[in-house]
C-alpha cells in the first residue's frame, strides 16, 4: 500500500470488505482531531488491541503531540523498541529466547528471521527506515516505574504542594483535587474512608485544605503530624475530640508513619516530579511520550498513583488556552477496575469521567481500551466519540456493545441492524476492527497496519533498566559503531546543520551566507526546514530514476507571504466567523506580476521560524520583492485574491431554513436538522389530529345519541309487544263469552300497528348506529392516511440537504502580516549517464 502523508491525519491501516478482504488502495486515515472527543478500545485477548494503540501513538507523536501512556500490564513499552535500520543485530536483544527453541533455531538465526518478517511486514504498508527514524526523533519516549527505580523514578512531593488556584475563584476545583489526593493516600494504606461520612478522609481532608489555604506545601510527614495534632479543635459543630478522638487519631498516624518508615516507600519520594507539563514535553521541548508502567504494583499502589496523576492532568488542562486540536493524549492500556459500573466507585472513576467530560476544549483526547465492555461504567461508553471495536467473544459483550451503537447511531443517522453487526463482530478477524466515529458518516471496517514498534510483549526489570540507563536507545550506534555506507547509500544531513564539508554545487557556489537586504518596513520570515535531505531524495526517486548525489547544499530562495483575517457574518444564515487566510507564493526572478492561482504553500505564522537554519545560503531577491511601492500593490492585490477566492460553504436545509455551523460536524448537524424535523413532524401531526378531533367528537355524540334512543326503541317495542299479547288473549276472552267482534277487531289492530312501527324504529336506530360507525372507521382511516402521508413527507425532506457559499465582504479583510518568507531547498549535484547534473529539492512540507 503506498503510504499516505497527510498533516493532521494518523496512518491507522487500510480499510476491509465485510469479509475482511482488502480494499484496494484505502488507506484509513484519521483525523487526530477527532481524538478530542475520547475514543474506546475494545477487544479480546489476540484481537489486535495492542497493535492498534501503539500504532495510534506511533502516529501521534509523528504529528508531534505528546502522550500520557497508562501501562497496566506493561505492553506498552515495546515503543521504545523502534529501530530504523531494521538489523537483526538490534532485534536480538529482545526477541523471545522461547520463540527460537521451539523453532528450533539460534538466536541469531531467529533474530535474522525475525528481522526479514518485520521489513516486510512494514514494506507492505509503504513503511521504511526513514519513517521509523522520524518516529523516534520527533519524540522523546520514556518508561517511568512509579515505586520501583528500574526505570525513571517519579516523586509524589510535588502532587502535595499547594496548586496555583485562587481559592475564592477555584474553591470547588481545589477541594476536589484534595478528596482524591486524601482517597489516594488512604487507599494505599488499606484504609477505607467515605469522603461524606469517613472521619479519616473528613480530617485529612480538612488538614490539607488548612495548609493549602495558607499557601503552604505539605509533605507526608507534616500530613501525619498533622493527623496527631490538628491546626484546629472543631470539625464541624463538634469538638475534634468527640468527632474523632487523640487516641483513634494515633492509629491513623501510626498507619501513614509506616507507610512513610517502608523502605519500599522510598522509591516514591525520589524522581522526576510527578507534573503534567514536565511529563509531556522534553527539555529540548520535544513531545515526549511518558510510559508509566504498573505492572510491578499492587492495587492499592496502582491506584493510587493512577489518581495522583489524573489530578496533575486536571490541574494542567484547568490553565489551558481552549483549542479545537488535540494538544495532547492520554492512553489507558487495560482499563480493568479503574472505572468500573455502578456501584463500585475507586478515586480514578470520578476523575476519569471529569476528564470525558471536561478535557475536549483544552485539546486533550483520552484513549480507554479494555477487554470487556463491561469493565467500562456505561457513562465512559457515552462520552466517547470513536469506537474501535474488535473481537468480542461473549454474547454479553456483544450486546452491550450493540446497545451503545444502537444510541450513536441515532444520533448521526446511521442505521445499525443489531443482528448482522453482533455476528460480525464475533467473526471479526486478528487485526481487524470496527471503528464507529460520530465525526464520520458510517462505521468502518479496517485492518490495522504493520506498527514500527518491534512487539516484544512486557518488558523485564532488567530490560527496561537497559533502556532507561544503557544512554543510547537500541538501535542507535556510537560513531565507532555506525557501519560504513555503500556507495549508493544516501547521506543524512539534518534539517537545522549542513555538514562542515560541503563540496558546494557550482550554481549556488558563492551564494551569500546572510539575506539580503529587504526595502524598509518589509518583513522576512523563514519556513521551517521539515524535509531531510534523504527523504526528499525518496520523494524524487519515486518517479523510477536512482540518485547518487555527490554534493548538497541547503539554500533558501524568496517567496511573498501573506496572512490576511477574513470576516464572514449573515444574519440570514445567523454565521460570524473568522478565517485566516496564510499563503506563501514563489515568486519567479524574471516575473513582474504574482501567478495567484499557482498552487501556493499553505503554513501558518505560528510554523514560521524568526532565523534561518544554521549554515544555509540565500538565492538572490526578485526585483519584486526589492521595490518596496511594487510590494506595497501586490499587498492590495493580496486582499483582492483573498476577496474571491475565500467563502465558506457550510451543509443548509432549505425547509427548515437551518444552517451548519462552521465548527459544527457533520453527523451533529444532521442529528440538529433530524431533531427540527421530527419536531415540525410532529407538530403537523398534532395540528392535523387536532382538526379530526372535532369531526370525530360529532359523530361519537351522535353515536351516543342513537345509542340511548336505541335504547328507548328497545324499551317501546318490548312495551309493545306485551300489550299486543294482552290484546291478542283479551279478544281470545271475547270470543268465548260472545262480546261484540269488532270493537275487539280494531283494538288488536291498532296495537298491532303501533308494534311494528317500534320494531320499525328499533331497526331504524340499529341501522344509523352502523352506519355512524361505519363513517367513524372511514374518519380514523383517513385521519391515519393522512399522519402516513406527512411522516413520509417529512422524511423525504430529511435528506433534502443543500450547501449555502457565503462570502465576505472588502472592508472585512484585513492584511495581518506581509513579507518575504525564505523557503529551504536541498540543491544537489548527481549523476546521470556519466553527466554531473543539479537538482533542487523543497525541504519544507508543501
Amino acid at each position: 500500500m503506498r503510504l499516505p502523508e497527510q498533516n493532521g491525519m494518523l496512518y491507522l491501516g487500510g480499510r476491509v470488505d465485510g469479509n475482511g478482504e482488502p480494499l484496494a488502495d484505502a488507506p484509513l486515515l484519521y483525523d487526530a482531531r477527532d481524538l478530542t472527543t475520547h475514543a474506546v478500545c475494545l477487544g479480546m485477548t489476540g484481537s489486535g488491541k495492542t497493535g492498534l494503540g501503539v500504532g495510534l501513538i506511533e502516529e501521534v507523536a509523528l504529528s508531534g503531540i505528546p502522550a500520557l501512556v497508562i501501562d497496566p500490564k506493561g505492553d506498552m513499552t515495546n515503543l521504545m523498541l523502534a529501530f530504523p535500520d531494521l538489523l537483526p543485530e538490534d532485534l536480538k536483544p529482545w526477541v523471545d529466547i522461547e520463540a527460537a527453541r521451539r523453532r528450533d533455531l539460534s538466536i541469531d538465526e531467529y533474530a535474522q528471521h525475525v528481522a526479514e518478517s518485520w521489513r516486510k511486514g512494514l514494506a507492505q504498508w509503504g513503511i521504511d527506515g526513514a519513517r521509523i527514524a522520524r518516529f523516534r526523533d520527533s519524540v522523546e519516549t520514556v518508561i517511568y516505574t512509579p515505586g520501583s527505580d528500574a526505570g525513571r523514578s517519579l516523586s509524589i512531593v510535588e502532587s502535595l504542594h499547594a496548586p496555583p488556584l485562587d481559592w475564592d475563584r477555584d474553591a470547588g476545583i481545589l477541594r476536589e483535587r484534595i478528596s482524591s489526593t486524601v482517597s489516594a493516600i488512604l487507599a494505599l494504606v488499606g484504609i477505607e474512608s467515605d469522603p461524606v461520612s469517613g472521619r479519616e478522609h473528613i480530617l485529612m481532608a480538612a488538614i490539607l485544605e488548612r495548609v493549602w489555604r495558607s499557601g503552604q506545601d505539605v509533605d507526608l510527614g507534616r500530613l501525619i503530624l498533622e493527623v496527631q495534632k490538628p491546626p484546629f479543635d472543631h470539625l464541624g459543630v463538634l469538638p475534634l475530640e468527640v468527632f474523632y478522638p487523640e487516641k483513634d487519631r494515633m492509629k491513623l498516624a501510626l498507619a501513614l508513619n509506616g507507610l512513610l518508615a517502608s523502605p519500599s516507600f522510598a522509591a516514591w519520594m525520589q524522581g522526576d516530579p510527578l507534573s503534567a507539563g514536565a511529563l509531556l514535553r522534553a527539555a529540548d521541548g520535544r513531545p515526549r511520550i511518558s510510559i508509566f508502567t504498573l505492572a510491578h504494583l499492587q492495587d492499592a499502589e496502582r491506584f493510587f498513583f493512577v489518581t495522583l496523576l489524573l489530578e496533575q492532568v486536571r490541574s494542567w488542562l484547568r490553565v489551558q488556552e481552549g483549542t479545537p486540536n488535540l494538544r495532547a493524549l492520554l492512553y489507558f492500556d487495560e482499563l480493568y477496575g479503574f472505572m468500573p459500573p455502578y456501584p463500585a466507585n475507586p478515586p480514578t472513576k470520578e476523575l476519569l469521567l471529569t476528564l470525558l467530560k471536561q478535557a475536549r476544549s483544552q485539546g486533550m483526547g483520552l484513549v480507554l481500551a479494555t477487554q470487556n465492555p463491561v469493565d467500562l461504567d456505561y457513562k465512559g461508553l457515552s462520552n466517547a466519540g470513536t469506537w474501535f471495536i474488535g473481537k468480542l467473544q461473549t454474547a454479553n459483550d456483544r450486546e452491550r456493545v450493540l446497545e451503545g451503537l444502537r444510541g450513536a447511531s441515532l444520533e448521526v443517522g446511521v442505521s445499525v441492524e443489531g443482528t448482522s453487526l453482533g455476528d460480525l463482530i464475533a467473526g471479526l478477524q486478528p487485526r481487524t476492527f470496527l471503528m464507529h466515529n460520530v465525526h464520520g458518516d458510517a462505521p468502518v471496517l479496517f485492518r490495522t497496519r504493520h506498527v514500527m514498534s518491534y512487539l516484544r510483549g512486557p518488558l523485564t526489570r532488567v530490560q527496561i533498566q537497559e533502556l532507561t540507563r544503557g544512554g543510547a536507545r537500541p538501535g542507535q550506534r556510537t560513531a565507532a559503531e555506525q557501519p560504513t555506507l555503500p556507495a549508493q547509500s544516501v547521506t543524512v544531513a539534518t534539517p537545522d546543520i549542513v555538514p562542515e564539508k560541503v563540496q558546494e554545487p557550482p550554481a549556488t557556489a558563492g551564494l551569500p551566507t546572510r539575506a539580503p537586504l529587504l526595502p524598509s518596513g518589509v518583513r522576512q520570515f523563514f519556513l521551517p526546514v521539515q524535509v531531510p535531505l534523504e527523504w526528499a531524495i525518496r520523494k524524487a526517486e519515486a518517479s523510477g530514476r536512482m540518485i547518487i548525489y555527490q554534493q548538497q547544499l541547503l539554500v533558501y530562495r524568496p517567496a511573498l507571504y501573506g496572512r490576511a483575517a477574513v470576516r464572514i457574518e449573515s444574519a440570514k444564515h445567523d454565521v460570524s466567523e473568522k478565517l485566516t487566510v496564510s499563503r506563501v507564493i514563489p515568486v519567479p526572478e524574471d516575473d513582474p506580476f504574482v501567478a495567484w492561482h499557482t498552487e501556493p504553500i499553505a503554513t501558518t505564522l505560528e510554523q514560521l521560524d524568526e532565523r534561518p537554519a544554521q549554515g544555509a545560503r540565500f538565492g538572490s531577491l526578485p526585483v519584486l520583492l526589492g521595490d518596496a511601492k511594487r510590494l506595497r500593490a501586490v499587498e492590495r492585490e493580496f486582499a483582492d485574491f483573498v476577496y474571491r477566492e475565500v467563502s465558506l460553504t457550510l451543509s443548509y436545509h432549505p425547509e427548515l431554513k437551518l444552517t451548519a455551523r462552521p465548527d459544527e460536524p457533520a453527523g451533529e448537524f444532521r442529528r440538529r436538522c433530524a431533531d427540527a424535523l421530527r419536531e415540525r413532524r410532529d407538530a403537523e401531526i398534532e395540528k392535523l389530529e387536532k382538526s379530526y378531533q372535532t369531526k370525530v367528537d360529532r359523530l361519537q355524540d351522535r353515536i351516543r345519541r342513537e345509542e340511548r334512543e336505541l335504547d328507548q326503541d328497545e324499551t317501546e317495542f318490548e312495551a309493545r309487544k306485551r300489550e299486543e299479547l294482552l290484546s291478542a288473549g283479551e279478544s281470545v276472552l271475547n270470543l268465548l263469552t260472545r262480546r261484540r267482534q269488532s270493537r275487539m277487531l280494531s283494538t288488536a289492530s291498532r296495537k298491532r300497528r303501533m308494534t311494528q312501527r317500534a320494531k320499525a324504529d328499533l331497526s331504524d336506530s340499529k341501522q344509523m348506529i352502523e352506519d355512524l360507525e361505519d363513517d367513524l372507521e372511514d374518519l380514523l382511516g383517513e385521519l391515519e392516511e393522512e399522519i402516513e402521508a406527512v411522516k413520509a413527507r417529512w422524511s423525504e425532506t430529511a435528506e433534502n440537504l443543500d450547501t449555502v457559499s457565503l462570502r465576505p465582504r472588502k472592508s472585512d479583510i484585513y492584511v495581518e502580516a506581509w513579507g518575504v518568507a525564505w523557503a529551504p531547498y536541498w540543491d544537489i549535484v548527481y549523476e546521470d549517464s556519466g553527466v554531473a547534473r543539479q537538482l533542487s529539492l523543497a525541504a519544507f512540507e508543501a
